[in-house]
């Protein structure tokens, strides 16, 4: 049995970050007050009913896009502080 995921679930994931690169792109261009569903559509080339399959609200597209960022910035931290806790008494600017 494989372990690749299915065409569908791939092109749901695709879709999904299209999604999400979306509306990171909006809220960082207008707000997130400003930025609407139509909006975050239009900036992933999707239709508005195709957003909703996939969150329910704008805030819940918002609350997945921080959980991404705070990971992200959680693996960042963990680097550097790998590099930081190494023996030398001050590391380099290219390890950092």
């Amino acid at each position: 049995m494989s372990s690749r995921p299915s065409l569908r679930d791939a092109q749901r994931a695709l879709t999904r970050d299209r999604l999400l690169t979306g509306a990171r792109d909006l809220f960082a261009e207008k707000s997130y007050l400003e930025a609407t569903i139509d909006g975050i559509a239009e900036r992933a080339g999707v239709a508005r009913a195709t957003v909703y399959l996939h969150y329910e609200t704008k805030g819940a597209l918002a609350q997945d896009l921080l959980i991404l960022d705070m990971a992200a910035q959680r693996r960042f931290y963990h680097k550097l502080a790998d590099i930081l806790d190494r023996d030398s008494p001050a590391p380099n600017r290219e390890a950092l």
